[in-house]
């Protein structure tokens, strides 16, 4: 049964959107202030970007069509130490510059504390409106989180549907299935996941009895929010 969910799993994999052209860079480097104080990762990458004029990063348009002057950076973390409790870890993050008349300005950055390793992202329009979002995929390994930040015209709104918690993305797939494409043609793409939940304890196994599934989320453009379309049962593990 688990050789028929992993090819399950491949076969949803097919034509996965493109990634970015190049990657960001995310060189980690400590190099003190004037006044002798280290700056921050965050600090760090933003005086590079801003003295480089953005050279040397892949460039972006925030709309279909116009001119592709936006970098997109992602900074490490300063503080990830797994000795830290949960809620005083300090993950990486996101900044996002515009380059005008040679100039590199700071429009945005992204206030989520993410508590996983530096993310894959790819750019492009997924709700069908012309503007191009930010899909964010923050994995640690084990599982895989999905932050979606969709440019408003002025900034990049969060419309990433979240856990009770307000902490968690409810994209969020136990074995690192997250796949965002458009499956019923309507020039929306969908969010697609297939991930594990609990329905047992093996005890000879000393393991978990899973029951696998795949969700597909759709937006909706009244609402401005993704729902929960379809939710269908992948195959079940048994002792």
């Amino acid at each position: 049964m688990i050789a028929i969910g992993i090819g399950l799993i491949f076969l949803f994999q097919k034509g996965k959107p493109e990634e970015l052209e190049q990657p960001i860079p995310t060189q980690v480097l400590t190099p003190t202030s004037t006044t002798g104080q280290q700056l921050s990762q965050k600090e760090i990458t933003e005086r590079k970007i801003i003295e480089s004029k953005g050279e040397g990063y892949p460039k972006y348009a925030l709309e279909e069509g116009k001119e592709k002057n936006i970098v997109i950076a992602v900074y490490p973390s300063d503080r990830m130490e797994k000795s830290l409790p949960l809620e005083k870890r300090i993950g990486p993050g996101i900044l996002v510059f515009k380059i005008e008349n040679g100039e590199v300005k700071k429009i945005w950055e992204s206030t989520e504390e993410i508590y996983l390793t530096l993310p894959r992202i790819e750019v492009r329009d997924i709700t069908g409106d012309g503007k191009n979002e930010i899909l964010v995929f923050w994995s640690n390994g084990k599982f895989e989180n999905l932050y979606i930040y969709s440019w408003t015209g002025v900034d990049f709104m969060n419309i990433t549907p979240f856990e009770e918690t307000g902490m968690i993305s409810v994209f969020n797939a136990d074995e690192g299935y997250i796949e965002v494409k458009d499956i019923d043609g309507d020039k929306i793409e969908e969010v697609i996941m297939i991930t594990a939940r609990s329905i047992g304890w093996d005890e000879k196994a000393a393991e978990s009895i899973n029951e696998y599934y795949r969700q597909i989320y759709k937006w909706n453009p009244v609402k401005q929010q993704y729902y929960l379309w379809k939710e269908e049962t992948v195959k079940a593990s048994s002792p």
